[in-house]
């Protein structure tokens, strides 16, 4: 995953978010509409916990999340200026995967509690291999949700 703010989330870090947004699904690429503005839900509303939103699905998290919501989308911001424009769109998330809703939404369907738990390796819209800090990232996931899975419950008070 990479952060939007890379001084408030470090590379080579981790973080557990509270929800995941979904971008990208939808129609168009310069006048894109997302699904849900065609009338085309993510999931179907009954299936939907209390703290989520029209278009993010609020997620377990063992401890309280160092993180703001995590931004699922179909392609990798290439440049600064994409991940600018997903910043604005999405103001609060707080890094941007490829992955997250997609195990989200099965666990949800499938009604099992899903926290995630991301290594945090390169800037959203930096492509710049060498900049990247995968070990790092996935050594500091590896912690972190090692210690999610020792923990007794999962509740915001764990």
């Amino acid at each position: 995953a990479g952060p939007f703010d890379p001084d408030g989330r470090p590379v080579g870090t981790a973080a557990v978010f509270p929800s995941v947004l979904m971008h990208g699904v939808g129609v168009g690429v310069a006048s894109f509409v997302p699904a849900p503005a065609l009338g085309f839900r993510h999931w179907p509303r009954s299936g939907g916990g209390a703290a989520d939103g029209p278009e993010a699905l609020a997620l377990a998290h063992p401890v309280p999340p160092a993180a703001g919501p995590l931004l699922t989308v179909c392609t990798a911001s290439a440049t600064d200026a994409e991940a600018r424009e997903r910043r604005a769109l999405f103001p609060g998330a707080a890094a941007e995967d490829m992955e997250g809703f997609a195990v989200a939404l099965a666990c949800r369907l499938a009604e099992v509690p899903v926290a995630i738990v991301r290594g945090i390796s390169n800037a959203v819209g930096d492509r710049r291999f060498e900049r990247w800090q995968i070990p790092e990232a996935l050594d500091a996931a590896w912690l972190v949700a090692a210690d999610l899975l020792q923990r007794p419950a999962w509740s915001d008070t764990a």
